[in-house]
């Protein structure tokens, strides 16, 4: 005689509820798995320059195979980085006017890691009547490339950089007529520098128009 088969579902054993995923818990295991494998990536890399640098000291890996596998290693780090939330919005002073020069007129005193090409001297000039939303710097020498190549060049800068009209600094380059050496300002004049060259001629400069006189 075959035993009946009992069907009775209360008799079975219920299954425990499954709990549903927690997304901080799954982003961090991926975090921590792509650190492991950017960690391991730039140990390989070390150990492979390492490895060629045996002998002598003389690594078989060129610098931009080396390069290379940093910057895997880089782009490996920076896929699992967490990214900043983004903050509230800095608010910009919508008018900051900046019209003076601590040392305005002609001077010898300039910083020369901003100075262009060979620069001799410069002008600092405030606003002008008949451009009153600028004002300029002036600078005076030779080119780079041929000292007998006057040159002027012409930075015009907003009084006020925090308007939406501004746009920022501008340079203008002029060369002289002639080539008879470097440029040295000697008087300034409304919109108007005078100057003199090496070679001993001399001459003036509209800065705001762009023209030799």
């Amino acid at each position: 005689m075959s035993k009946s088969r009992n069907t009775n579902n209360a008799s079975r054993p219920s299954r425990p509820p499954v709990a549903p995923r927690d997304p901080v818990r799954s982003r961090t295991r991926r975090l921590l798995l792509g650190a492991v494998i950017a960690v391991v990536i730039s140990l390989g890399v070390t150990g492979t320059i390492l490895a060629a640098s045996g002998a002598g000291g003389h690594p078989t890996l060129t610098l931009k195979e080396q390069r290379l596998a940093q910057y895997a290693t880089q782009q490996a780090l920076a896929h699992n980085h967490i990214a900043a939330t983004k903050g509230p919005e800095v608010p910009t002073a919508a008018s900051c006017p900046d019209p003076t020069f601590s040392q305005p007129g002609i001077s010898y005193n300039f910083n020369p890691d901003f100075s262009i090409e060979h620069t001799i001297n410069v002008a600092n000039v405030e606003p002008l009547k008949n451009a009153p939303a600028y004002k300029y710097i002036v600078y005076a020498g030779y080119q780079a490339t041929n000292a007998q190549q006057g040159m002027i060049i012409v930075m015009r800068m907003d009084v006020d950089p925090c308007l939406k009209t501004s746009k920022g600094s501008v340079f203008h380059t002029y060369l002289t007529p002639y080539q008879r050496g470097g440029v040295t300002l000697t008087a300034l004049n409304g919109e108007v520098v005078t100057f003199t060259t090496s070679g001993g001629a001399s001459g003036s400069f509209n800065f705001v128009m762009g023209q030799f006189l």
